[in-house]
């Protein structure tokens, strides 16, 4: 039996955000949550989200502020091991 994955068409894809790998117009969602602060660059991730909604989809953004990165994640001992690792900063500092 497929899964609900499989019944809605989904798949997850590895990519720069500033660098979408799909045709302008593609989709009918475009939801982003989390990482955003740590783009290169933001506005240009933005218009690529832009450029693959299909016209009149509604964009969709959430992320985590620079201070509750820093009050929550750099907390846990499993994150704070991956932001030292990849030297991740969040967007104030």
């Amino acid at each position: 039996m497929p899964s609900g994955a499989e019944k809605a068409n989904l798949g997850l894809v590895n990519c720069a955000a500033e660098d979408l790998p799909f045709a302008d117009d593609s989709f009918d969602v475009v939801f982003h949550v989390g990482g955003i602060n740590f783009f290169n660059d933001k506005a240009l991730a933005v218009r690529e989200m832009l450029r693959v909604a299909k016209p009149g989809t509604k964009l969709m953004i959430a992320d985590e502020t620079a201070d509750y990165v820093d009050e929550q994640y750099k907390k846990s001992a499993m994150s704070r091991k991956v932001f030292r690792r990849c030297n991740c900063r969040s967007g104030g500092d």
